[in-house]
């Protein structure tokens, strides 16, 4: 009598582990899908204003360039200190026009160096989330052995959470692999 009640025990504590282990699986999907839209609107943010930043300075540096076209015709029409003057302007708007160019060629690799970092932390989420999925597949196993009291479920169980385990150690000691 006490064996049966003991078994009736068992079965629902298994019940509840496969209940929590596939609700566990869903919630990290869901927050896996979460973290990686929140990514790409990220990106597309900095992408967008990389390229806005990029175009005021296109166009800045295009009204400079025309105010200096204007400054060298005025050059031969003046007297000797206009000249000097318009001169004295005219490397001046070189000067800054070079300076604006390094600022594009500056937020050009910035946009790449966070494009990089944010494609590499969405690898490492999916990577992390398999190895979550790996694990929770192991505890379903585990539980459905238990239930069935087969050895090779148990042995099943043990390869897939390790194979969980070793992916999870994979992304957080790169030398492990």
């Amino acid at each position: 009598m006490q064996l049966g009640k003991n078994q009736d025990r068992i079965g629902r504590y298994v019940l509840l582990t496969m209940f929590f282990a596939v609700v566990s699986a869903w919630a990290s999907l869901a927050i896996s899908a979460r973290v990686t839209t929140e990514h790409e609107l990220l990106e597309r943010q900095v992408i967008e204003h990389s390229d806005r930043l990029a175009h005021d300075l296109k166009e800045h540096s295009f009204r400079l360039q025309m105010e200096l076209f204007q400054l060298n015709q005025l050059v031969g029409t003046g007297n000797p200190d206009v000249q000097n003057f318009i001169r004295s302007k005219v490397e001046a708007y070189d000067a800054h026009t070079l300076e604006l160019e390094q600022e594009k060629e500056r937020v050009r690799k910035m946009r790449e160096d966070l494009i990089h970092q944010s494609q590499a932390s969405r690898q490492q989420q999916q990577e992390l989330k398999n190895a979550v999925l790996w694990m929770q597949g192991g505890i379903l196993v585990a539980a459905l052995a238990t239930m069935a009291r087969k050895k090779v479920l148990w042995f099943t169980s043990f390869v897939v959470g390790m194979t969980g385990v070793i992916q999870l150690a994979r992304i957080h000691w790169p030398w492990f692999q």
